[in-house]
């Protein structure tokens, strides 16, 4: 008995040292700001037009981005239609200065014609918009800079945090939104603030 009860103890520390993830798509809080810029990370992504994509794209201009996988049924389209209505609530003289990405985190799954497939179902047919696919590694790269969660159960779906993130035009973080039922109006507000 007394070998379990230590066995136990030398446990608990491995247990609260492992990665939180939502369960269930619950929502995360979001990360706190980075001041490192995004465009530092230089992997080559690949869109839904089977074009290369750079961070460094969506320079000079404010940036809503967010991770997705295409295959989610709840909260994925839920982001993505979060993401439209804060394009849509911006005057169009402002939603023409931002850049909107999608990246996706199931590189197993989510090929160039699949990505191409989900954009036309949602709608995202705007030039502001680019939805990519990337390595296993160039995903986690990018979750990690944004503060982003997501882990492959056994069914091949993922359990994730649900974020949109906010950048100025120097990729730097300005703005997370972790909660789909949040209003999207602190979002614009931060975007319009950018652009004056």
């Amino acid at each position: 008995m007394k070998n379990i009860s230590a066995i136990k103890w030398l446990l608990l520390p491995l247990v609260f040292s492992m990665p939180a993830f939502a369960h269930n798509h619950q929502a995360e809080p979001a990360a706190e700001h980075q001041s490192d810029s995004l465009f530092n990370i230089t992997d080559t992504w690949t869109t839904s037009n089977e074009k290369p994509f750079h961070m460094a794209e969506l320079k000079g201009g404010p940036a809503v981005i967010a991770m997705i996988y295409t295959s989610c049924k709840d909260i994925c389209p839920l982001i993505v239609e979060d993401m439209k209505k804060i394009e849509r609530l911006l005057p169009p003289e402002q939603a023409e200065k931002v850049h909107f990405a999608v990246f996706s985190f199931d590189s197993d799954r989510d090929n160039p014609k699949i990505l191409k497939e989900y954009a036309r179902a949602h709608g995202i047919d705007s030039s502001r918009w680019t939805i990519a696919r990337n390595s296993p590694d160039a995903v986690r790269r990018l979750a990690v800079a944004i503060g982003m969660k997501y882990k492959k159960n056994k069914t091949g779906d993922f359990v994730h945090s649900e974020l949109i993130t906010i950048l100025d035009e120097d990729g730097v973080i300005k703005y997370q939104q972790s909660d789909s039922r949040l209003s999207e109006d602190d979002a614009v507000l931060a975007i319009k603030h950018m652009l004056h």
